[in-house]
């Protein structure tokens, strides 16, 4: 091969790595370790949660959170249609509760201002 050739196709290998290299970094999330080695709190990451987590993350006991969504329940059937976040956010697939974070939010945030 001559040294134009060799060149060209260090180049294109070189521009190539480089570009693999920037959508790997720009795609992988960063997770910073904990100086005590401590696994990251789950709740903090994750935006869908169930019951448990949903309790843990409004501090309430997972009786309470049950008996908040009793309570919408029963509103929901006597007055219809409300504002989307009156009554907690919620969907039951399967008779598991699943509760998405940033709505869980808006629902406090809209009831904190709203009662």
């Amino acid at each position: 091969m001559n040294k134009g050739w060799t060149y060209l196709i260090s180049v294109i290998l070189l521009c190539g790595t480089l570009i693999v290299c920037t959508f790997l970094y720009g795609n992988y999330e960063k997770v910073d370790d904990l100086p005590s080695g401590e696994a990251k709190d789950s709740i903090s990451e994750n935006s869908v949660l169930n019951l448990e987590e949903a309790a843990n993350y409004l501090r309430i006991s997972t009786d309470d959170l049950k008996q908040v969504i009793k309570q919408d329940e029963e509103k929901r059937n006597t007055r219809g249609p409300t504002h989307a976040y009156d009554l907690i956010p919620y969907v039951d697939l399967n008779g598991n509760l699943i509760f998405y974070r940033p709505n869980l939010d808006k629902w406090i945030d809209f009831n904190t201002l709203n009662k």
